[in-house]
């Protein structure tokens, strides 16, 4: 997502892609959830925004290129490549627990 020398220690907080689906995501969530609960503490978008720039998976790719980075693709030579499949099911999963313990 970021190259080079721009990716700042701001970056992350105010524009790309990820950002805005972070926003939505927020937005929509915590109206969902505020009808099904009356006391919800739901992260705030600069508590939710914290985790891109630096602290999140760009950073962690800055940091240390290379090491420990998931697979994110399907390799269509392998039928039996599940590892994105099973790793887009287990957040899913965790997050709907998330939700339903807060």
């Amino acid at each position: 997502m970021y190259s080079g020398t721009t990716f700042r220690d701001q970056s992350g907080h105010l524009v790309g892609v990820h950002q805005r689906i972070d926003q939505l995501a927020r937005r929509d969530l915590g109206q969902m959830c505020s009808h099904h609960v009356a006391i919800l503490h739901f992260p705030s978008s600069r508590d939710i925004l914290h985790f891109e720039g630096n602290n999140g998976p760009d950073g962690i790719k800055r940091k240390s290129p290379s090491v420990d980075e998931p697979w994110h693709y399907i390799d269509p030579t392998k039928p039996d490549d599940r590892d994105l499949v099973v790793m887009i099911l287990d957040h899913h999963y965790n997050l709907v627990q998330a939700l339903r313990q807060n």
